[in-house]
């Protein structure tokens, strides 16, 4: 059963891009990928498995964490934690790679220098 819907995924990813710059300029130009960091890492979506197949039906870069863990390091996951967790750390670097991309857009039409 879905928990959200592509739209309402796609506008959070766009809010929290909007946040994120804002943070990071209330932050006095901090490193913004730790900023993003931190906000995925805290958001309700990677805390609570219910979104977790919702997160990877919807987000851009389902295979974002292959960029971190090698085959064997997922397997291990796989292996030590359950697919569950593994779907919970696959979901978390997917939506930490759509915010990166979105906070990159707005950056742009904004006309920062973030990096």
């Amino acid at each position: 059963m879905s928990v959200l819907n592509a739209q309402e995924y796609w506008k959070e990813i766009a809010a929290l891009a909007e946040s994120i710059i804002e943070e990071w300029q209330e932050r006095d130009g901090e490193d913004i990928s730790e900023i993003a960091h931190e906000v995925v890492d805290g958001h309700q979506w990677i805390i609570y498995y219910a979104f977790t197949d919702d997160v990877l039906y919807h987000c851009s870069n389902e295979d974002a964490w292959e960029d971190v863990y090698s085959p064997e390091d997922i397997g291990n996951l796989v292996i030590d934690k359950g697919m569950r967790d593994a779907r919970t750390h696959q979901a978390f670097f997917a939506m930490e790679a759509d915010v990166y991309e979105a906070v990159s857009n707005k950056a742009e039409e904004l006309e920062l220098d973030i990096y």
